[in-house]
């Protein structure tokens, strides 16, 4: 058997994050060749790497790479608080997002090869599964605003018009908090809007009212769901007299984005 120098062992193990022994073994094996060694640690990853491709994953790490005006938020999960916390685990979640944004990936489309090998690749040397999970893109035609939330939630903003970098950050700041469903009321989805017409209209005939006043009961709950629901309706946070709309004047939002833990 080959006797390999300990630089070689240090050298396999930083690329591919294998332990020393494990790459103290297979350059053994590979009788020193670096290049076979490292293939055989990636299939031996692969195969990890599928054993573990079922298992919950609830804990995690929020994102965002940018390209000018384009920025993307990512979720990145993990099966583990200890291993969200990890610099290997966050360093990849970085890299990933960059990624992402550069191959022009539309959100929730299966991951390219070469995007999932690194992904693969990185549940080997933490030994959870690991998964890209959601990520959302902002093309700004305006200026670009993100804020991140302790790497929970990411928000980015497209801004048209003069708004104070104060008035920016605290919008951002409410939509991290309001987690509103939308910009605008058409924004959201006709069967969220259907689903939640039918349960007030069944809440207005249970209050025994008479016929004539329940349409103006489902209207008024309808108005307060479209008050908490859509970003520009929602009052501000740090001064309720005023909504979002009335905040900005004469400017205004694009478009924004949210991704959370």
């Amino acid at each position: 058997m080959a006797t390999v120098p300990m630089e070689d062992i240090k050298k396999l193990k930083e690329m591919t994050g294998a332990g020393l022994m494990d790459a103290k073994r297979t350059l053994e094996e590979t009788n020193g060749d670096i290049d076979e060694a490292v293939k055989i640690l990636r299939q031996k990853g692969l195969a990890k790497a599928n054993k573990r491709a079922d298992n919950e994953v609830k804990e995690g790490f929020v994102t965002s790479a940018q390209e000018g005006k384009k920025f993307l938020a990512l979720r990145v999960n993990c099966e583990t608080d200890f291993v969200a916390k990890t610099e290997v685990f966050q360093q990849y979640a970085v890299e990933a997002a960059k990624a992402v944004l550069k191959s022009n990936l539309a959100p929730g489309t299966e991951l390219p090869a070469d995007i999932d090998e690194e992904r693969k690749a990185t549940i080997a040397k933490l030994g959870e599964n690991v998964i890209l999970s959601e990520w959302k893109v902002i093309d700004a035609k305006g200026d670009l605003y993100h804020y991140t939330h302790n790497n929970r939630i990411v928000v980015a903003i497209d801004f048209e018009g003069s708004v104070s970098d104060e008035i920016k950050k605290n919008i951002a700041m409410q939509i991290t908090s309001m987690n509103p469903l939308g910009l605008v009321r058409e924004d959201i989805p006709q069967d969220i809007v259907a689903r939640e017409l039918e349960v007030y209209t069944a809440k207005a005939k249970e209050s025994g009212k008479p016929e004539a006043v329940l349409s103006k009961m489902v209207e008024g709950m309808m108005k307060k769901f479209y008050s908490e629901s859509i970003l520009l309706d929602q009052p501000f946070v740090f001064d309720e007299s005023k909504t979002i709309a009335e905040l900005l004047g004469s400017a205004k939002i694009n478009a924004f984005i949210r991704v959370s833990l």
